[in-house]
């Protein structure tokens, strides 16, 4: 995929101003130690090289929404990636003479991101010290270039969909019926049962607690769970309506039959 014409014309902002002559630039110090580490130990070296890379482009984004907060999710894209490039990482050791000229630019831009993890894992309250000081001169200077790009991209979530999530309110939905025999109580309501109730020959009362993830119940987002209470009487009188061949089997051992209540 050829690069975006945006992101090459800010590309080429970034590295024109690490060319500049008043660029004044440093890296992290880092001690005696843990330069021996990255020298001879290159496991550990693409480790800090990957939490070197995490670092910068979470630094980045965050000054961009900070020094251009009316700027649009594409143009923080398309600057971070300027920001962040290989390019631009090489081109700033190339400027400070640590580049070797045998090594490519990627091997250039590693080293670059495995002293910035290096120096993360060592002190992180300096390396922000240092990326204010020295790396945020290179976001303040394509601000405005950044602001002449399109706003295009990706369409926002819909506001619907945030809603739903700050309701908690979930997708799936199902219906899961519990058996809780108990003593009776009276109920402030009482609701018909379209879901099969369940006769046990070992209690006189069963509890059906129907709890539902459908977003149309109001009890749901209350905490409200529904009990329909099944009388003796009512078991008795529907027990005519038992099908032969439905059968579930009590968790205290006996087979029994479904009832169903029209």
């Amino acid at each position: 995929m050829a690069p975006d014409h945006d992101y090459l014309q800010l590309q080429k902002k970034v590295l024109k101003r690490i060319e500049q002559a008043e660029f004044d630039f440093s890296l992290p110090t880092l001690s005696r130690q843990t330069w021996k580490i990255l020298i001879n130990d290159n496991d550990e070296r693409e480790r800090l090289e990957f939490v070197g890379d995490f670092y910068m482009a979470a630094a980045v984004g965050e000054s961009l929404c900070h020094y251009l907060p009316d700027g649009s999710p594409r143009q923080y894209t398309v600057a971070r990636s300027a920001l962040t490039s290989n390019l631009t990482y090489s081109a700033i050791m190339n400027r400070l003479g640590l580049a070797n000229p045998s090594d490519g630019r990627k091997t250039t831009a590693d080293a670059f991101e495995s002293i910035i993890g290096a120096k993360k894992k060592e002190d992180v309250a300096l390396l922000d010290t240092w990326f204010e000081t020295y790396y945020v001169q290179l976001i303040k200077s394509i601000v405005d270039d950044c602001r002449q790009l399109p706003h295009k991209g990706k369409k926002a979530a819909k506001p619907h969909q945030l809603h739903s999530i700050a309701r908690g309110s979930r997708t799936v939905k199902k219906r899961h019926i519990s058996l809780s025999p108990r003593r009776v109580q009276k109920q402030d309501k009482a609701h018909p049962i379209k879901s099969p109730t369940i006769y046990s020959r070992h209690c006189q009362i069963i509890d059906l607690v129907v709890d539902s993830d459908s977003e149309d119940d109001d009890d749901v987002e209350s905490g409200d769970v529904e009990i329909v209470q099944i009388s003796s009487a009512e078991i008795k009188k529907s027990r005519t309506n038992i099908s032969a061949h439905q059968t579930i089997t009590h968790p205290l051992g006996s087979s029994i039959n479904p009832i169903v209540i029209d």
